[in-house]
């Protein structure tokens, strides 16, 4: 193991662990035998999450024309993978909330693309007849969670950082983290999910989600999707345009960014169309969803 790759490991083992409500909806949720009143019941005591659920429930996008003030009646309006990421993004937010100069992150861009993410999971839910898993949502949430550890650990190394065309040192693909450290944030976020005992199905929706067809589980491919909304939407809604094609899409097609793209959409039994409605949807709901988690 090179030095780079212990201070990594240190780095990991170095990180709090997550609040107990996190942990025991995560292992509640990870079974296949559970109930709405259990996971009520791990939301219930906590009375700020409960409040930050209730917000969201009430939010512009499950508004179903009347108000709710129960913990019972927000999980049955907006799911358990819903939840559960909530529940997530408690623990998580001031993490994803600090700044990344490498990755150009300013303090909130990453816990904003987090929360977008797991906004559009839940719209891909809602739009695709593919089976989107429980754990899709808190995957989304958490997909970045390696550049954490990896932006942390390299800045102590920056003078081994590469430079982009304005002398600037930046991690600015998945590539350049690989010529730098050995390994991209998507296997080292797999490693910090590991570390933090979440279930198989979240490692693997983190550790895949810039290679989606290399495993069979479609909650890589949910969440590689989500992605790329919550990119598309940002940049629409910054009005920085768009990036460049993905492989295997027409030059004119509107907006796959990320790798093998067109094939995901195919997995998830999506059209570009619908995949533009789901962007569209993010962008308008965003602010609402972000204001009421804080």
């Amino acid at each position: 193991m090179s030095n780079l790759h212990r201070d990594f490991v240190d780095a990991v083992k170095q990180l709090e662990p997550l609040p107990p409500t996190v942990a025991r909806l995560t292992a509640l949720l990870a079974g296949s035998d559970w109930g709405m009143h259990e996971v009520e019941e791990c939301v219930a005591f906590d009375q700020a999450l409960a409040t930050k659920l209730l917000r969201i429930a009430n939010s512009a996008l499950w508004f179903r024309s009347h108000a709710i003030g129960t913990v019972r009646d927000a999980v049955m309006r907006i799911g358990s993978g819903t939840v559960l990421a909530l529940v997530m993004g408690a623990g998580v937010q001031r993490r994803l909330s600090q700044p990344l100069p490498l990755y150009g992150l300013r303090e909130g861009d990453l816990w904003k693309h987090s929360v977008a993410s797991a906004l559009a999971a839940s719209v891909l839910d809602s739009m695709t007849d593919v089976e989107v898993p429980v754990e899709a949502f808190a995957g989304a949430l958490l997909h970045d969670v390696g550049k954490l550890v990896m932006g942390r650990v390299l800045a102590a190394r920056e003078k081994n950082v590469p430079r982009d065309a304005h002398g600037l040192r930046r991690l600015d693909t998945p590539e350049a983290e690989v010529e730098v450290a050995g390994l991209d944030h998507s296997a080292l976020g797999g490693v910090v999910a590991s570390h933090w005992q979440l279930p198989e199905r979240l490692v693997t929706a983190i550790t895949y989600h810039h290679m989606p067809l290399e495993t069979d589980d479609a909650i890589a491919s949910v969440v590689h999707m989500a992605d790329l909304v919550a990119h598309r939407a940002e940049a629409a809604r910054a009005k920085e345009g768009s990036e460049p094609p993905v492989d295997g899409m027409d030059d004119e097609d509107p907006g796959l960014l990320l790798p093998r793209g067109s094939a995901v959409l195919d997995r998830l039994e999506l059209t570009p169309a619908e995949f533009e409605k789901v962007v569209v949807e993010v962008g308008e709901e965003l602010d609402d969803v972000l204001r009421r988690y804080s």
